[in-house]
């Protein structure tokens, strides 16, 4: 047993952090785009504003949700004393510094005012904002440009949620924890990282946005690490920031908190987010790391980065052509609530319930894991998705990456990526019913 833990735990420190989906922007704009909030106007407002203005009361819910996730949310790192929002803080710059201090945010974050528009929509006369501005790792999001507000400018609700959602992608989970390098390390007492690689730029945000809640009891025994899960914290934090927002007359903040408690459902909605391995069983995983060849691990690593990436290719591929494209448009409008395709039955197993973000979206998505790596195998050509000596992730990255997904399964193999699609279709309408249940919880009380 010590020799598999042993090596499950070099299974954690390779796990790829890749993104769930390239662009929750625009399955945010899709998914919700029928909802009385895209009428809602709102007053773009900064970050130290909010925290300046409602600093006493935040002081006190803050307060509120740590002990609340000490005593709910297993092997919650505590946040640290020092790290208390306190006050009273003299100024706007002061209280924001404080407010990411004690969320436990990258502090290198620009927090930007600005939003990204939905695919192909009328530009309005806005500036627009260099990536940079927005997002501390430049050149990374495909879906710009960014266009800046200006403090107090009017926006659509749904403009200020939507791009919000996928804020959390650009640096705000990097760098946390105890073995990154990073100013805050050390201070916020997150411990060292569980899973993920620290050594790469984007490994420190996987316990964030991935969580293994749904394998097995034999596996998490043999691999403590798939107990970790930073998700829910994330999830919970935000939402409670969202309401407390709207309460105190500050919906701006509101529907923004809101964008990036999104963010982690929509990771958790996704297969390769919400399992260690999705082509194993944990017999299988158990076996690979008890009795298999170190090569045949490493090779089981690349093959599962290489379908994870490919699959999140293909869906932003279907995305880039919506509106262009019959197929794509057909797989990426099954995220709107007339167009999912979903029973009442189907409407009913993925209702609001205690626990949701693991026992609803991380479950479904778990449960589907298998069938979607099936279809990734039996879809693309060997050398993406069954060649361990080609990593997807490196040899086939960038704006010159050779080949795109998308287009060469739909020219290539029609029938298979029909099959695909219907799948993939699935998944997406229940992307989007989740976005649309979450956000009527949210906006209930």
């Amino acid at each position: 047993m010590k020799r598999l833990c042993i090596a499950l735990a070099i299974l954690a420190a390779s796990l790829y952090p890749l993104a769930a989906w390239d662009n929750h922007t625009q399955l945010s704009y899709l998914a919700l785009e029928g909802e009385d909030l895209v009428a809602a106007k709102v007053k773009a407002e900064s970050l130290g504003d909010f925290a300046l203005s409602t600093q006493p009361e935040l002081a006190d819910l803050l307060l509120r949700l740590e002990a609340e996730a000490r005593k709910d949310i297993p092997l919650y790192p505590a946040r640290p004393e020092a790290l208390a929002f306190a006050g009273p803080y003299a100024d706007a710059g002061a209280a924001r510094a404080a407010f990411i201090a004690a969320i436990r945010a990258n502090p290198a974050v620009p927090f930007a005012l600005y939003v990204q528009l939905q695919a192909g929509a009328p530009r309005p006369p806005r500036p627009d904002l260099p990536v940079t501005s927005a997002d501390i790792y430049d050149n990374r999001v495909p879906n710009g440009p960014f266009q800046a507000l200006a403090p107090g400018e009017e926006v659509a609700a749904l403009e200020v949620l939507a791009s919000a959602s996928d804020e959390p992608d650009y640096g705000m989970d990097i760098g946390l924890f105890s073995d990154n390098k990073s100013p805050v390390a050390a201070a916020y007492g997150f411990g060292v990282q569980a899973f993920g690689n620290p050594a790469l730029p984007y490994g420190s945000q996987a316990p964030f946005h991935m969580a293994f809640a749904n394998e097995s009891g034999l596996l998490k025994a043999a691999a403590p690490f798939t107990k970790v899960a930073l998700s829910d914290w994330r999830f919970r934090l935000y939402s409670e920031l969202s309401r407390f927002a709207f309460a105190e007359g500050h919906a701006y903040w509101g529907w923004r908190f809101a964008g990036w408690a999104l963010h982690y459902l929509q990771d958790m909605a996704q297969p390769y987010h919400a399992s260690v391995m999705p082509g194993k069983s944990s017999l299988g995983m158990l076996w690979l790391y008890a009795v298999q060849s170190q090569k045949a691990r490493d090779d089981a690593l690349v093959l599962l980065s290489n379908r994870h990436v490919v699959v999140e290719d293909y869906v932003y591929g279907a995305e880039a052509a919506y509106g262009r494209d019959a197929a794509a448009t057909r797989l990426c409008s099954a995220l709107r609530a007339g167009d999912s395709g979903l029973s009442a039955k189907d409407l009913a197993a993925l209702a609001w319930r205690p626990g949701y973000l693991y026992g609803v979206v991380a479950k479904r998505a778990h449960d589907e894991g298998r069938r979607l790596d099936s279809l990734l195998l039996a879809s693309f050509p060997a050398t993406y998705v069954a060649d361990p000596a080609f990593d997807y992730g490196v040899g086939n990255a960038g704006p010159n990456a050779a080949y795109k997904p998308w287009a060469a399964l739909h020219a290539s193999a029609p029938d298979k990526a029909s099959a695909l699609d219907a799948f993939m279709a699935r998944i997406l309408a229940e992307v989007g019913a989740e976005t649309r249940i979450y956000i009527e919880w949210l906006t209930a009380r």
